[in-house]
Parts: C-alpha cells; sequence; structure tokens
C-alpha cells in the first residue's frame, strides 16, 4: 500500500509504502520525491534507487530502477 501526502511549499510530495502482513500494515519506509505539475511526475533519488511516477489523473505508473539500470520494480497505483 503506498501513501502520498500533498506537495508541500517547494514541491515535495512524502510517500511511504506497507507490505501487508496477515492483514497487518507494516511500514517499508519513507522517501520525499520531487513533484512537477507540469510533467505531471513524481521523482526521487533514494540512495542507490530512482522511483519514477506518472500521474494520469487518479492512475498513477512508477518503476523503481537500482544500479546498472535494472527495474526492479513496477508500479501501477489508482487513488480511492
Amino acid at each position: 500500500m503506498y501513501h502520498f501526502a500533498e506537495p508541500d511549499g517547494s514541491g515535495f510530495v512524502e510517500a511511504s509504502a506497507d507490505k501487508i502482513v496477515d492483514g497487518r500494515a507494516i511500514g517499508m519506509g519513507t522517501v520525499k520525491m520531487q513533484y512537477d505539475k507540469n510533467k505531471g511526475t513524481l521523482n526521487a533519488q533514494d540512495g542507490p534507487r530512482l522511483w519514477c511516477f506518472n500521474i494520469h489523473g487518479k492512475n498513477m505508473e512508477g518503476t523503481l530502477t537500482v544500479p546498472d539500470n535494472v527495474v526492479m520494480r513496477k508500479v501501477t497505483l489508482t487513488r480511492d
């Protein structure tokens, strides 16, 4: 489960992720993402990892890329 805060005054968004284990949410971490309203994107460098999301209305599609440009995760999200 992913959670995104509203952008702050400088255009950053706090994003956090949970995994669900035995019906309970367990936090996996938080990252500050740069929001570009004109491009409809959220991006963050998290150590050697790069998160990139494209926003399309209520939907978001993104990737988590690690060193050597290996895509470790593809994410498709829909806002409730």
